[in-house]
């Protein structure tokens, strides 16, 4: 190569070069892979006279992997933490463990769809299933938003029928009005937003934002359902005494 070039990639020394590469998948497994493979070709084509060494990852695959690294010991807690603070701070508003139980619903299964699916359909029929393979930026940044509408949407759907309870004692009617009503509202702003995110994914030139659009419909329409159809079923089938009120009116 001509002097020119070389000066583009090292230094004046002729010590240090930056190597710039395109990878194209975000996952901890193939990130750690893609390291390890590194490192072994300059273990098998240098020796230790040559004083080779491959000091740091860049761009997006470095902060991936220095994200995943904080993640392997502090995103688990973390994820424990809210679930607990959650728990209390529903059963202090609603006066009813059971309502904190209930509410875990929309967070637990949300954390599953989030990270555990995407972790099975990527796992390799030789290896072990581990949840940090799933792990990677944007889930990482779809997380608090799967939380926060989640039980927002839960909040509404309790706390009408809570309100609807006050009024009437049939359940059926209850239940409808809250459907027709707060679960029509529910439908409504979730089809708003799948419908414009949607098209990131098939015009967005980069991949992040198409990849973040899907995850962002896939856990809108989630939570969506979760509110609309498995919490009322809860609520229905175990009768919470925080909902039905009217069968503990004096």
């Amino acid at each position: 190569a001509s002097d020119v070039y070389k000066r583009q990639i090292v230094d004046y020394p002729y010590r240090r070069a930056q190597i710039i590469g395109f990878y194209r998948n975000v996952y901890a497994r193939h990130l750690n892979e893609l390291i390890n493979d590194v490192e072994e070709y300059v273990s098998e084509n240098f020796t230790p006279m040559d004083r080779v060494q491959v000091s740091s990852l860049g761009g997006f695959t470095g902060i991936s992997k220095s994200g995943y690294e904080v993640v392997q010991w502090s995103y688990i807690p973390n994820f424990l933490q809210i679930f607990f603070a959650i728990f209390i701070v529903i059963t202090i508003i609603y006066r009813s463990p059971i309502m904190g139980i209930f509410f875990l619903t929309p967070i637990v299964s949300g954390t599953i769809l989030n990270y555990g699916l995407p972790g099975f359909l990527t796992m390799e029929t030789n290896e072990g299933w581990h949840i940090i393979e799933a792990i990677n930026i944007i889930n990482m940044l779809v997380a608090p938003l799967e939380m926060g509408v989640g039980m927002d949407y839960s909040c509404y759907m309790a706390s009408r029928l809570r309100e609807e309870f006050r009024k009437t004692e049939d359940e059926r009617e209850a239940f409808t009005n809250a459907l027709l009503g707060t679960g029509r509202a529910i439908s409504f702003t979730a089809m708003v937003f799948v419908a414009s995110t949607i098209f990131w994914v098939f015009t967005s030139t980069i991949a992040c934002s198409s990849h973040l659009a899907k995850y962002l419909i896939r856990v809108m329409a989630w939570d969506a359902l979760l509110a609309i159809l498995i919490m009322p079923c809860l609520f229905w089938i175990f009768k919470p005494k925080c909902i039905y009120v009217y069968k503990y009116k004096k």
